[in-house]
Order: C-alpha cells, then sequence, then structure tokens
C-alpha cells in the first residue's frame, strides 16, 4: 500500500519493512480489477508489513479492502527480507 494511501486512510505512514508470504500467489482478478492473492502450495508472495497496526486501523483496512464481500481477513506468518517471522494478517480473495 503506497504512503498517500496509508495516510489517507490512518493519518499516518507505520513502520513498515519488505517482505513475503509462502503458499500464496498474486493474480490479477478481472471481475473486480485489482490483484488479490490467493492460496497456491510452494509459490509466495512479495509485499509490505505494516508494524503496530491498532484495532481501529485495523477496521480501516477491513473496510477498505471490502473484506467480506471481495476478500477474507486470514492470519498467516510472514518474513521480512532477514527471514524474521511475524504473525499477521492477509487479504484473501473470496
Amino acid at each position: 500500500m503506497k504512503d498517500e494511501i496509508l495516510f489517507e486512510l490512518i493519518n499516518r505512514v507505520p513502520e513498515k519493512n519488505l517482505g513475503k508470504i509462502y503458499n500464496f500467489e498474486k493474480f490479477f482478478d478481472e471481475k473486480i480489477g485489482y490483484y488479490g492473492i490467493k492460496p497456491k502450495e510452494n509459490s509466495s508472495v512479495s509485499g509490505i508489513i505494516l508494524f503496530n497496526i491498532n484495532s481501529t486501523e485495523l477496521e480501516i483496512f477491513d473496510d477498505y479492502e471490502d473484506e467480506g464481500i471481495y476478500y477474507s481477513k486470514n492470519k498467516t506468518i510472514c518474513y521480512d527480507l532477514k527471514e524474521n517471522s511475524y504473525e499477521s494478517f492477509v487479504y484473501i480473495r473470496i
């Protein structure tokens, strides 16, 4: 997510690092015109890890991502470039 969008949504740009999740793939969903991720064994998706997101901010992201309509929020483990692991949420295309 771009800094401008983060600031527009939650009025700040949180700490972030490059990261990766395993056993997912990125794809372009022509039905909605956006990229999404879906489970796929032996694949990975690179992205951004956002840190110190509070529950109110998470609800704002849920709304922005149309959680429950186009995407479901799922817990997973993500990894930074040093392979440190973090419990995180990802939005998976329904």
